[in-house]
């Protein structure tokens, strides 16, 4: 059976050509499908007519099994249009003649050939011109039922014979250019999802950047500034100058990170996740907001079980870590205190991140992992790009987590984000602790 349409395949597919557009692939099997189920018809009845002395329509049907072969040579030698043609041409007029003279309902593979032409083409000036000559034919042949011809007509047997295979013939190429129609409709579809895929995805690339990225931008502007207002002595000129280095060099590492997260993420690369120190981590997010922090007198206090471990996506985690204490240091009032601590329980460990800042009433913390949120403005003008949390919760599910949210107007919020904790049947996660962040700073 596997043999069977092995080669069945390879003769509907003669000529097809993989450079070729879907369509045409489409057009040219069912030329080829025309042909093979018409030649040996074709030559079967023009034995037929032989043994009944009728010496011209076998000639007829000679002719026509002949110019099927010669389109299937044409195919093979990759000329489709001129096989096209040649089977709309040789069909239109060999069907003509036997309908007209032997009155067998060839007429009705005219009306076959006619719609063919229909599905073959696109071009308007050829089907225009084609459905007429088709019409017209079959008209001359209705109009003229009793030609007196030197051959009698053939029985009526062989008339309907005729009529149902152009009927079976019709249903056919209906039925599969159907089908052809809802495979496009099905591609354009599938393509439509992927493109809005790929758009959500430029949408969390540029949210990223825009907050993973302001960081180390502004802790470099600030540093900028003390030199422009000398405000800052000799003695301490070598230590922003140092500073001012390990911004930069952030910054760098920031950008190669997203690039790195972004095309895993266009390229649907799937969610690879590891053992991740939980102290280790967030040392290296605060320390990216130091400057931040300390230019607004906030103080961050971190009380976290030093042998707590996360499997999760770094790249995710870091994600969703810096947007929470982003926040949490954004929205916070000038000598302010931010809290991180972590509880767990059998399946997860809990990070919460407590600020005593604006807050914000329980409505509306409902709604801020739900739908892109306005540009909001921080305590210090801060800006903010609308997306960070929605794009947050996306992630966290993505590494099968949590989030909750506390928070009263002027009160403060308390975010608190659920990681799956690490143990010995991960068998995904193949580096510890310290081979996993030797490797993030080998590449940085």
């Amino acid at each position: 059976m596997t043999k069977l349409k092995y080669y069945l395949h390879l003769l509907t597919h003669i000529g097809a050509d993989a450079n070729s557009s879907y369509l045409d692939i489409k057009r040219i099997c069912m030329v080829n499908i025309i042909c093979i189920l018409c030649i040996i018809p074709s030559f079967v009845f023009s034995t037929i007519n032989i043994f009944q002395e009728r010496w011209i329509l076998s000639s007829i049907n000679l002719l026509t099994g002949m110019s099927y072969s010669v389109v299937l040579g044409l195919q093979y030698f990759h000329r489709p249009r001129s096989a096209k043609a040649l089977l709309l041409i040789s069909s239109t007029i060999l069907f003509f003649i036997s309908g007209l003279l032997y009155q067998n309902g060839a007429q009705y593979f005219l009306l076959s050939v006619l719609v063919v032409s229909m599905l073959l083409y696109d071009n308007i000036k050829y089907l225009s011109i084609g459905s007429g000559i088709i019409s017209c034919g079959i008209l001359i042949i209705y109009s003229n039922p009793d030609i007196d011809f030197i051959e009698a007509p053939v029985h009526k047997d062989r008339a309907i014979y005729n009529i149902l295979s152009s009927l079976v013939f019709l249903i056919t190429a209906i039925a599969f250019f159907k089908r052809v129609i809802y495979n496009d409709k099905k591609q354009i579809e599938e393509q439509r999802i992927r493109l809005e895929e790929i758009n959500n995805e430029k949408e969390k690339i540029f949210s990223i950047m825009a907050h993973d990225m302001r960081a180390p931008l502004v802790n470099a502007s600030i540093i900028i500034d003390i030199f422009e207002t000398n405000t800052v002595n000799k003695d301490h000129m070598h230590d922003f100058i140092e500073q001012l280095k390990r911004q930069l060099k952030d910054q760098h590492k920031v950008l190669d990170q997203i690039l790195t997260w972004s095309s895993n993420s266009m390229k649907g690369a799937p969610t690879i996740r590891t053992k991740i120190c939980v102290v280790k981590a967030l040392e290296e997010i605060i320390n990216e907001f130091k400057i931040h922090y300390i230019r607004k007198g906030i103080h961050i206090h971190v009380n976290v079980n030093e042998s707590s471990f996360l499997f999760v996506n770094y790249d995710h985690m870091r994600i969703i870590l810096r947007n929470l204490i982003s926040n949490a240091i954004k929205f916070s009032y000038q000598d302010g205190h931010v809290y991180i601590s972590t509880t767990e329980d059998e399946q997860r460990i809990y990070i919460h991140i407590q600020d005593e800042g604006v807050g914000i009433d329980m409505e509306k913390s409902e709604a801020l992992f739900n739908q892109v949120q306005q540009r909001s403005i921080g305590t210090s003008n801060e800006s903010g790009a609308g997306l960070g949390l929605l794009l947050c919760k996306e992630l966290i599910e993505l590494n099968e987590g949590t989030i909750h949210i506390e928070s009263q107007p002027n009160a403060g919020s308390t975010f608190t984000v659920g990681f799956p904790k690490y143990t010995a049947h991960d068998s995904n996660a193949n580096m510890d602790k310290e081979e996993f962040f030797t490797l993030q700073n080998s590449e940085s």
